[in-house]
């Protein structure tokens, strides 16, 4: 498993990074990703994705998000990438509980 972490090639959006990007490394220790790779591009929010062999997840996406900390993004990127890897495994959830 893997993060990516696309940002935008905007210059006044990287105070913004640096929260997401703190998120991010800690999420990786966290969850034993084997790497983090960060790029830019023309978005207009940071998103961050999973790969997993050829699977690719969007887990965190920026977009109005400004006020949010590190911890809560982090707790946000975690929080959503378990459940994709518990559905791999085939275990079947019971949503109507």
């Amino acid at each position: 498993m893997e993060f990516l972490v696309l940002a935008s090639r905007d210059v006044r959006k990287s105070g913004r990074e640096r929260v997401v990007m703190q998120a991010v490394m800690e999420a990786a220790e966290a969850l034993g990703a084997d790497r983090v790779e960060a790029r830019k591009g023309n978005v207009y929010s940071i998103g961050v994705y999973v790969k997993d062999g050829e699977r690719k997840t969007l887990v965190y996406i920026d977009w109005d998000k400004e006020d949010w900390d590190w911890k809560r993004v982090y707790s946000h990127i975690v929080g959503s990438t378990r459940v994709p890897s518990i559905l791999s495994k085939g275990y079947e959830i019971n949503m109507k509980a």
